[in-house]
């Protein structure tokens, strides 16, 4: 995936998965729907839209989010919950930050495909969130914090996460084997795009499965299968991951050197790029066994993140991305 000025629109589809849920109705139902209100502002800033329907897509997702956060609210008032400040906290932060990316496109008269990167700080925040933050509140809401990760549902959420992977893998071979067949340079073009994204799709699962695995653990079965799709991806995660850490190097070192303007959203843009190339040195099976040569360039690239986030703070004064 060509990183450039745009880059970052062009993500993985954000549908909700049931390995998001955290077994609360209600919470689980709205946080779907701030999914459901995401995907559509992507999607009208990744087209040709009127920068007033992004702006109105943008305004709608904020006021369900602050309606979402009241409600919270009223469940951490309902019991004795230790973590309601920070939890609070957070919040807050997301709001302001949202806020100060607002500002800032509307003061460079921003197009429409600049929301993209907005659209990648609200995804990446929800994911860290829900699955940290408001998962822990459920639990000790319902009084089984302490048991609460080697209960049924996560042990289902894991299977989910798995049997997901497995079709995705599925989606790899049929890609590959049509992309062998294939005569025509359109058509080969093409497939290989769809190939890139199933294989990128599949890496991220097979990394959260594995993060899952060794958390909670899984069946002999899931186990297995899991290995194996790993065992599979892993000559396509070496050159995903030389790809990826070209593209993170070569976008940081023109903002760094002047080259391009800072973009609005950079470092959190280049952080998700570093979390792309973590997850696939994880698929490889760890640092050690990516060559030494790669290895070098790999540090590099994720050191120019910290670089860059600076510059960024320095600029823009954005300096809360809390969580």
């Amino acid at each position: 995936m060509a990183v450039d000025g745009n880059a970052g629109t062009e993500r993985l589809t954000l549908e909700w998965s049931k390995a998001i849920e955290i077994g609360h109705a209600d919470i689980d139902s709205q946080h779907q729907q701030l999914f459901d209100l995401l995907r559509v502002l992507r999607q009208e800033s990744g087209g040709a839209r009127e920068i007033s329907a992004v702006r109105a897509g943008l305004d709608g997702l904020k006021q369900y989010a602050l309606n979402h956060f009241v409600y919270e609210d009223g469940i951490m008032d309902g019991f004795d919950y230790d973590e309601r400040i920070v939890h609070r906290a957070a919040h807050s932060a997301f709001m302001k930050n949202i806020t100060a990316f607002e500002q800032s496109l509307e003061r460079k008269k921003s197009a429409a495909e600049s929301y993209g990167k907005v659209v990648d700080f609200i995804y990446d925040w929800l994911i860290s969130h829900i699955n940290n933050i408001d998962r822990t509140m459920v639990a000790k809401l319902n009084g089984v914090h302490q048991d609460f990760y080697a209960s049924h549902e996560v042990a289902s959420q894991t299977s989910t996460v798995i049997e997901d992977a497995f079709v995705v893998a599925g989606e790899v071979e049929r890609a590959s084997t049509r992309l062998g067949a294939a005569r025509k340079m359109s058509e080969k073009r093409a497939i290989a795009l769809e190939l890139k994204s199933a294989s990128e799709r599949l890496i991220n699962l097979l990394h959260l499965a594995d993060t899952r695995l060794e958390q909670f653990g899984c069946s002999d079965g899931e186990l297995a299968k899991l290995r194996g799709m790993q065992g599979a991806m892993r000559s396509s995660a070496g050159s995903l991951l030389k790809t990826a850490v070209k593209d993170l190097t070569d976008y940081g070192a023109r903002i760094i050197l002047g080259k391009y303007d800072l973009p609005l959203g950079a470092g959190a843009f280049m952080t998700h790029k570093a979390t792309e190339i973590r997850n696939l040195i994880q698929v490889i099976g760890g640092l050690e066994n990516v060559d030494p040569a790669l290895k070098e360039n790999v540090t590099q690239a994720l050191s120019m993140v910290g670089d860059v986030m600076e510059l960024e703070i320095d600029t823009l004064g954005m300096q809360d991305y809390g969580r």
